[in-house]
């Protein structure tokens, strides 16, 4: 065989093989950079509904305070300030070095999408634990309300969050594995290259 001959075989050869790569899904680092950019829309969105969910909850215990100075209204109202001031903590915590990628690069892309899906199964783990909490504590106070009224309350929130925790772990596990084989076809590509 000529030196064309192998050059040109040498072309053919990774011609084949650029187009076999081309013709299956895989990394995008357009779309990927697209998705981070929306998600990260998403938690400014987010953060700003947080925000006035706590205004609502401090002025309903503001408001608690004012009319039912009872050791039972003291008690919710505490518990409002003590719920919101853990959840803004884990909040704050969660969120720290989610915001943008560390440099332009897809890895670093890649990574922080992947950061922000295992934060959003932390996030699940949290969500659990304040309301297995706040269900004892609804059920020993007696708030809100009074007895099969309490529990009824208690139970639906229960219920609601629980199916809503279990839907955002089956779909945050999803996307993570996604983000595995993702990592795994930029591993592998920069490999042979």
């Amino acid at each position: 065989m000529t030196d064309d001959g192998i050059a040109s075989a040498g072309w053919e050869s990774l011609s084949a093989t650029w187009q076999a790569r081309s013709e299956t899904p895989g990394l995008d680092p357009a779309a990927m950079r697209a998705r981070v950019d929306a998600v990260t829309r998403h938690m400014r969105w987010w953060v700003a509904a947080e925000l006035c969910l706590t205004a609502v909850a401090l002025a309903v215990s503001a408001w608690i305070v004012r009319s039912d100075s009872s050791p039972g209204g003291l008690f919710l109202a505490a518990d409002i300030w003590i719920v919101t001031a853990i959840v803004w903590t884990f909040a704050i915590v969660s969120r720290r070095g989610t915001w943008r990628p560390l440099s332009e690069t897809t890895d670093a892309y890649l990574t922080l999408a992947r950061e922000r899906v295992v934060r959003r199964l932390g996030n699940v783990r949290f969500t659990l634990i304040i309301l297995v909490a706040q269900s004892a504590a609804v059920l020993a106070t007696g708030s809100p309300g009074n007895g099969v009224g309490r529990r009824g309350v208690a139970l639906a929130g229960l219920v609601a969050w629980l199916g809503w925790a279990a839907w955002e772990q089956r779909r945050a596990t999803r996307e993570l594995s996604r983000l595995d084989v993702l990592r795994a076809e930029l591993t592998e590509a920069s490999s042979a290259g």
